[in-house]
């Protein structure tokens, strides 16, 4: 059940969708922790060094180039640590180890790992947007579109 204080923040979230850039492709998503979903030391590596949510600790939309080089846009916030963080729903738990959130085209290739639970959690949630959506967060807040995932507040 969701309290009023998190309503607000959902309608804010709903209300600031409308005029927001903050908005991706519709289509199939992996949301989770990036360090699990880049699971490669190299290409962990790589990718904490050329993206601005790492280097400038900038959320938002991002430019990634996936492990074979293209180009997708992703999602990404911090959590404000690790953790398992439910959604509002309480249906899913998501496991973070690197402080953040994330939200990947399923057509992101990824180094060849184990996708399986980690620490007792499941890593990853795959979700079909069948419109364009909006990704954002206030306050302890995290929305991937109609996904609210309640987090640390900065």
């Amino acid at each position: 059940m969701v309290n009023n204080t998190l309503r607000n923040q959902i309608d804010l979230i709903d209300k600031a969708s409308v005029h927001s850039k903050n908005i991706l492709r519709e289509g199939a998503y992996i949301i989770g922790d990036p360090c699990y979903l880049l699971r490669s030391d190299k290409f962990w590596k790589e990718l904490m060094t050329s993206c601005s949510f790492w280097t400038d600790h900038i959320e938002g939309i991002h430019t990634i180039k996936d492990h074979g080089g293209k180009d997708h846009s992703c999602a990404l916030f911090y959590t404000g640590g690790d953790g398992g963080f439910e959604d509002l729903e309480g249906t899913f738990e998501y496991g973070v180890d690197s402080g953040s959130l994330g939200a990947f085209p399923i057509t992101f290739e990824i180094p060849p790992c184990d996708l399986t639970i980690i620490h007792g959690m499941r890593w990853c949630n795959q979700v079909y947007f069948e419109n364009p959506f909006y990704v954002g967060r206030k306050n302890d807040l995290i929305s991937f579109g109609d996904v609210f995932i309640q987090v640390y507040d900065r």
